[in-house]
């Protein structure tokens, strides 16, 4: 990732150096992420999550475990675009190519080393939730910044832990969706979940396959998707706007609040437990001749 990243201000100022061929490469590279970001429809994602709202309430079993696996599932895959958006973002526009296809290995290592930061999620607010520049701070600002960075903790820790699910997801269906579960110590209940999935991979060192159980409230993950979503919709927005050579420096910058932040702070809690499923060596499969 380059270091400093840019300012709000340089964000949205169209900058080429060099002169000649290279000039004439960068001009391409801003070319081809601009095609790029003007077809693209983030609102795919919005539509797909208004879809699962009410859904965990559905009467009959069958879809709604259909509904929990298709939110959790969901969620993590817009977070694995939001943070490859942001990372496009932060870098120079001549990575724009490599980072468009980054790998999954590739992108959980930039997460851990950068989007953890308390600097990383600073810059990312002021330019693409709060549109903030010197001169214009928005109306309690410091407290957004603290339920944002709030927010921004959650979606990034969620998909460092829980990733594996969607190779599981998609090689296999390796998954399967339950009601929701409670913890509880000395005969009362701490936590309480309405959702919950659970998964297989396999411990490749230890030749074992693994249970993962994740449970979860289906209306918190639901809201964090939005907010996602938000975030997602206002980077490429600005990704659009600075790939051109004549604008008017601003792009329009969707905005999130929640009204109760402490209760859902309070539904933010989630918990994962993994045990072995199965501990004899795995095969690895051979193919067999008809």
């Amino acid at each position: 990732m380059s270091d400093p990243p840019p300012t709000p201000e340089e964000f949205t100022h169209f900058r080429i150096s060099g002169s000649g061929d290279s000039a004439m490469a960068a001009l391409s590279v801003l070319q081809f992420r601009y095609d790029y970001y003007r077809r693209l429809n983030f609102d795919f994602w919005l539509r797909r999550i208004q879809r699962l709202r009410g859904r965990r309430d559905l009467k009959t079993r069958a879809l709604r475990f259909d509904a929990i696996i298709e939110l959790y599932t969901s969620f993590l895959q817009l977070l694995e675009i939001l943070f490859i958006n942001t990372l496009i973002a932060w870098n120079e526009p001549s990575d724009f190519p490599a980072l468009l296809t980054i790998t999954n290995k590739q992108l959980q290592k930039a997460i851990e080393q950068h989007l953890l930061s308390d600097r990383t999620q600073q810059w990312l607010l002021d330019v693409f939730m709060f549109g903030r520049t010197p001169d214009a701070q928005p109306p309690d600002y410091q407290q957004r910044v603290v339920e944002n960075k709030h927010l921004l903790k959650q979606l990034v820790e969620l998909y460092l832990r829980d990733y594996e699910l969607l190779n599981s997801y998609k090689h296999g269906f390796r998954l399967s969706a339950f009601d929701g579960s409670r913890v509880k110590a000395g005969g009362e209940t701490l936590f309480s979940f309405d959702s919950g999935v659970t998964y297989f991979t396999r411990a490749r060192k230890l030749d074992t396959i693994v249970q993962t159980t994740i449970s979860f409230n289906y209306d918190h993950i639901r809201h964090l998707c939005i907010y996602a979503y938000v975030l997602l919709r206002n980077i490429r927005n600005g990704l659009l706007l600075s790939s051109r050579p004549v604008h008017n420096g601003a792009f329009n910058v969707h905005q999130f609040r929640i009204t109760d932040f402490a209760a859902f702070a309070n539904s933010a809690i989630t918990s994962r437990h993994n045990r072995i499923a199965y501990q004899n060596p795995v095969p690895t499969p051979t193919p067999q001749r008809k």
